[in-house]
């Protein structure tokens, strides 16, 4: 984690007792999957909610509760000179009867993990696909949300 090592040696200098590096990488793995978990549940309830308004107004195509999203997609490109596509991107998909977040993805297309040889089941991969088309990153959270 970079966070670790580049203020380990500040905080030994400065006589802060400091964790080891995989209990650091333990804890940050730890607390990530508690908020990943938070935010499903979240978005599960705005889900809910988005239906639940939409059977009170009876807006349904054929037979299933129709809802409105607001959906959009992005990251970072650079073209000072050089053609650049960052690695990663986020999708995020929007109830507009309630204004919550429904779905929220990051697709990205390295790893870290994957580029030094370590095996699938000895990481977390974050490594979700190849493409950088706004289009398909879209359209891959939306199938994902069903």
């Amino acid at each position: 984690m970079p966070y670790f090592y580049a203020n380990h040696p500040r905080l030994v200098l400065q006589g802060v007792p400091v964790m080891s590096s995989k209990n650091f990488n333990d804890t940050v793995k730890s607390i990530g999957l508690w908020w990943q978990e938070q935010l499903q549940d979240l978005m599960a309830q705005a889900g809910e909610e988005e239906k639940r308004q939409a059977e009170e107004c009876g807006d349904y195509h054929h037979g299933v509760p129709a809802i409105t999203v607001i959906v959009d997609a992005g990251w970072s490109k650079r073209s000072d000179r050089h053609s650049y596509n960052a690695k990663s991107g986020v999708g995020i998909i929007i109830g507009q009867a309630s204004g919550k977040i429904l779905h929220i993805g990051v697709h990205n297309k390295y790893s870290t993990a994957h580029t030094q040889g370590v095996p699938q089941e000895k990481h977390m991969c974050l490594k979700t696909g190849t493409s950088s088309s706004e289009w398909r990153l879209i359209g891959d959270h939306i199938h994902r949300a069903r």
